[in-house]
């Protein structure tokens, strides 16, 4: 089926499930950019005795705020956001406000890493930043990009382990549910370009 039709409620039973199941980590490469739909399903208008809108109203959920409290209740959720290349010609895109929001909130939540270093890096350059809705963002254990860029031949070969924005250091999913994983904060995460993260 069509999978961008799906409400997060969807996204929300599988991180319950696998919470269940005892899942150590769970990391979505799945973007969460924008605010899920809100509707009613056909079954349940029909289950209703009398349809007026006080009670057509009362089955309109909240699947943001449901899928944020799963995140917060297990404690163990990462998720995948998107980042655009710069590429030769292009300028850095500005910020929409909701998109400044969530920058704010990753870099509140320690997501991203200062690198004053940024003018003279090496670094592949990011000029747009679509993170996951801020209060996913504030929900989730952890926020890493989840994407590969092509080759000059459009096969994709590599996957960065960090990326820059402006004077910050975007960390791939990959490195942030790591460092978890072994109890490296990533603020102490050290970058020699050219050389090695550690």
């Amino acid at each position: 089926g069509r999978w961008q039709d799906w409400t997060r409620d969807k996204h929300t039973k599988i991180v319950r499930a696998l919470r269940e199941f005892g899942a150590a980590m769970l990391g979505f490469d799945v973007f969460f950019v924008e605010s899920s739909r809100k509707s009613v399903a056909q079954e349940q208008l029909q289950e209703l005795e009398t349809v007026d809108r006080a009670s057509v109203m009362n089955l309109v959920r909240d699947h943001d705020a449901e899928m944020a409290a799963a995140l917060r209740e297990a404690g163990d959720v990462y998720l995948g956001q998107f980042l655009e290349e710069m590429e030769a010609g292009y300028r850095m895109t500005p910020l929409e406000p909701a998109q400044k929001e969530a920058l704010a909130a990753l870099e509140a939540r320690a997501f991203v890493i200062p690198y004053p270093e940024a003018g003279r890096s090496t670094i592949r350059k990011i000029r747009e930043v679509h993170p996951p809705l801020k209060s996913l963002i504030e929900a989730a254990r952890g926020v890493g990009f989840a994407q590969a860029f092509p080759d000059i031949d459009g096969t994709r070969r590599r996957f960065p382990i960090v990326l820059l924005y402006e004077n910050r250091i975007m960390p791939s999913l990959a490195l942030i549910m790591l460092c978890d994983y072994l109890q490296v904060p990533l603020a102490n995460v050290q970058i020699a370009e050219g050389k090695h993260i550690r």
